[in-house]
């Protein structure tokens, strides 16, 4: 329950409507609490030199003119936010959208037009004039202030819109921005550093049984695995369980119907009692990344695809992408990865869980991105540069090896690609400092220019 729970509050969190509607809900409590303090205490001591002053009429029109021209500008805001969204959807990837919709900034601004308007309302409202049939001219002066201060607010929260929106919308913006928020994720998914002697998959101890399982949950809607509450799934359990082994990892998508976890058990099963483990599975229609880095590694790696396709050709962003690539992997290359199997507490239950290794994630940061610019020199070359970097990070030999596999699949189909002499010398070159093969040696010895030169620069 958990899972969905915070899925659901992250939905709620990525959505333009939350943020407004809480600030409209606070701004009516505002509105209420001034007209209070204005017909209780309508001099309000020392503060009436500093408060509105004129008549009704005037309270009308100027609440009337903020209401009018902050309508406006909120649908003018509007409009330039689904542009935005276009325009990031078409030039880098449909998977940030979600990125600009829940930006707190951009929620905010229309939190605040919205809210302003809704102030303005209530108050002009209350506004009465002496001839009126309600009794006599009443002109809240503390609340007809306060629109006025809320209106210029809104009128600096335009200003920050248009600057917030252009920096958005440039791609060191976003790459940073999906970097920073899969750096959080790996902190807290991956948050012990390893030790030398540790065995990295411990599920090799684990051996399953030769026999088919016992009884097989499927999947009870289509969609995206986003998260699994494996606490609540052991928990769940009933007895009689030895294995329960999810077969999906987060961020696949699940077909309806086809199995989800597999379970071995000692004894009869109730179908009933097992209906409580589906509640440990968060399924929506698109990923997250709250337990799925992977999805970040796409984010950054579609937006460097989108770049090196004919259409765009952008190579510089895709060398930005490779960079921030590059930090990802490093953080993960020397971190103790969680062990893909748990044991309940209460009984010997044991549960599997599929979980992406190291070289699963290198595959998925480079592999795509390697054969797009298989014909590119310039990326190539880079891609190079950012593997050398991360290679003295990779101490264990499994993930030593993963590294310089990317490196062996360049060498693999350089020579099939229509390069000079210089520049096919120069990638094997680079492609050799990866491996730490002798051959560097003499290959840079005949590029003196080239043995210069560090890792990241392209």
């Amino acid at each position: 329950m958990r899972a969905r729970l915070r899925n659901a509050w992250e939905n709620i969190g990525a959505s333009l409507w939350f943020l407004p509607t809480l600030l409209v809900a606070l701004i009516c409590v505002l509105a209420t609490l001034t007209l209070a303090i204005d017909e209780r205490a309508p001099t309000l001591g020392g503060l009436r030199p500093w408060l509105f002053g004129g008549t009704a009429g005037a309270a009308r029109d100027l609440l009337s003119a903020i209401a009018g021209s902050l309508i406006t500008v909120v649908a003018l805001a509007f409009s330039v936010t689904i542009v935005a969204i276009q325009q990031a959807s078409t030039q880098f990837s449909p998977r940030v959208i979600r990125n600009f919709m829940r930006d707190h900034g951009n929620q905010m601004v229309f939190g605040a037009y919205v809210a302003t308007f809704v102030y303005a309302l209530l108050i002009l409202r209350q506004v009465r004039e002496g001839r009126d049939s309600a009794g006599d001219e009443f002109v809240p002066a503390l609340a007809v202030t306060t629109a006025l201060g809320l209106a210029l607010i809104c009128v600096a929260l335009l200003i920050y819109f248009i600057h917030h929106t252009a920096t958005s919308l440039q791609v060191a913006t976003i790459a940073d921005n999906i970097r920073r928020e899969l750096r959080a994720s790996i902190d807290r998914l991956y948050p012990d550093d390893f030790a030398p002697p540790l065995v990295e998959e411990r599920a090799a101890l684990l051996t399953l049984p030769g026999t088919p399982p016992t009884l097989t949950l499927p999947a009870p809607t289509a969609g995206f695995l986003r998260a699994i509450d494996a606490d609540q799934l052991l928990r769940a359990l009933p007895p009689g369980i030895a294995l329960a082994r999810v077969r999906p990892q987060v961020g696949d998508y699940l077909i309806e119907g086809l199995p989800l976890v597999e379970l071995w058990a000692t004894g009869p099963l109730e179908q009933e009692r097992l209906v409580g483990l589906l509640e440990a599975f968060a399924i929506d229609r698109e990923r997250s990344l709250h337990q799925d880095i992977l999805f970040g590694i796409r984010q950054l790696v579609d937006i460097a695809l989108k770049a090196l396709s004919p259409g765009i050709n952008d190579p510089t962003t895709a060398e930005h992408c490779l960079s921030h690539l590059g930090d990802v992997v490093a953080q993960l290359a020397d971190r103790r990865f969680p062990d893909p199997w748990r044991r309940a507490p209460a009984s010997d239950a044991i549960l599997l869980l599929t979980r992406p290794d190291f070289p699963a994630i290198v595959e998925a940061a480079f592999g795509q991105i390697r054969r797009e610019a298989a014909d590119d020199v310039h990326v190539t070359r880079y891609l190079l540069g950012v593997l050398a970097q991360l290679a003295p990070r990779a101490t264990l030999p499994e993930r030593a090896a993963a590294i310089r596999h990317q490196a062996d699949e360049v060498l693999e189909v350089l020579d099939r690609q229509e390069f000079t002499a210089r520049d096919a010398a120069t990638l094997r070159a680079r492609a050799f400092a990866v491996l730490d093969l002798r051959a560097a040696t003499d290959t840079h010895a005949a590029l003196p220019c080239e043995r210069q030169r560090g890792g990241f620069e392209g």
